[in-house]
């Protein structure tokens, strides 16, 4: 009897044994499972997070070059705007003097016998048309190779007197075709740092146009001064001169096309001014009185 009990206990015990043993098993498989979808779970959080960065960067990157399309579109609009304004005033500047020359051959081509002051008068115009077109070619091929990157600006420490008086000369021809007088003055001497050949330009494009728009046996006076920072060259007429809504528009590639008065306008002598000038990290103005007259004036840092 006493041998039935104890085996009966040791039969309980080591049921409890293997109760106990199959639980802490099962534990076990429990805990390794919830490990396993722990980090299962954390690596498809890890994944997906990766995932929308990578997607939120994406999306970043594709409206910085929708921004940078939109960009490029509007400059590439406005660089054609500027392109057919250009050629706009390029052919309007070039069909005065062209079609000169054209009525100036016709009219020699028919008339048979001419006198000595007809010659005179017709080779007269002949030259103002031709140094018209010389000048807007000359202006052109400039400011072309400018544009193309060809970089010739050479500013060399100089006296501009020198530079400013041989652009006057330039157009002193010129201006007698019109009995029109320049009267150059200021400082005897200035001191700067120039490129020469985009001064003189600067300077005989101001004078031809106010010779265009000059009267016949008037007067134009050059002045060039400075003072310790800059120089200053102002080109001042007596023409028919312009409201403030044409000097507001007289340096925009827009406004240099705006008729001026008497059917011409101001061409593209002028935005070859305000670019050089620019490219000297000077300023270029005008002021003007209808039926009194305009002033150009550009300034230029001394250094």
């Amino acid at each position: 009897m006493e041998v039935d009990k104890k085996q009966s206990l040791i039969e309980g015990l080591s049921q409890a044994n293997r109760d106990k043993s199959r639980q802490i098993r099962n534990n076990a498989i429990v805990t390794s499972v919830i490990t396993l979808l722990v980090l299962i779970l954390a690596v498809m959080i890890i994944v997906m997070y990766r995932a929308g960065k990578r997607c939120r960067r994406s999306r970043e990157l594709l409206a910085l070059e929708q921004e940078k399309t939109a960009i490029m579109n509007m400059e590439l609009a406005d660089a054609l705007h500027i392109k057919n304004r250009l050629m706009a005033i390029v052919a309007h500047d070039l069909r005065g003097p062209v079609g000169g020359l054209m009525q100036l051959v016709e009219v020699y081509s028919i008339m048979k016998d001419m006198s000595a002051e007809d010659v005179n008068r017709l080779l007269k115009n002949l030259k103002e048309s031709t140094t018209s077109v010389y000048y807007l070619l000359d202006n052109l091929l400039l400011w072309a190779n400018n544009q193309n990157g060809e970089d010739r600006f050479n500013p060399v420490h100089q006296n501009v007197v020198p530079v400013i008086g041989a652009a006057v000369d330039d157009v002193k021809g010129w201006a007698l075709l019109k009995n029109i007088e320049i009267d150059f003055s200021g400082d005897s001497r200035i001191d700067a740092l120039v490129d020469d050949n985009m001064l003189k330009t600067i300077v005989r494009n101001l004078i031809s146009n106010s010779i265009k728009f000059s009267k016949q046996n008037s007067k134009i006076q050059v002045v060039a001064r400075h003072t310790d920072a800059e120089f200053i060259v102002s080109v001042a007429d007596s023409g028919e001169g312009m409201s403030d809504e044409m000097v507001s528009y007289l340096f925009e590639d827009d406004g240099a096309s705006q008729p001026i008065t008497e059917g011409k306008r101001h061409g593209f002598g002028l935005i070859v001014c305000r670019d050089f000038v620019k490219r000297h990290n000077g300023q270029i103005n005008a002021t003007s009185e209808l039926r009194k007259g305009t002033t150009v004036w550009f300034s230029i840092p001394l250094n």
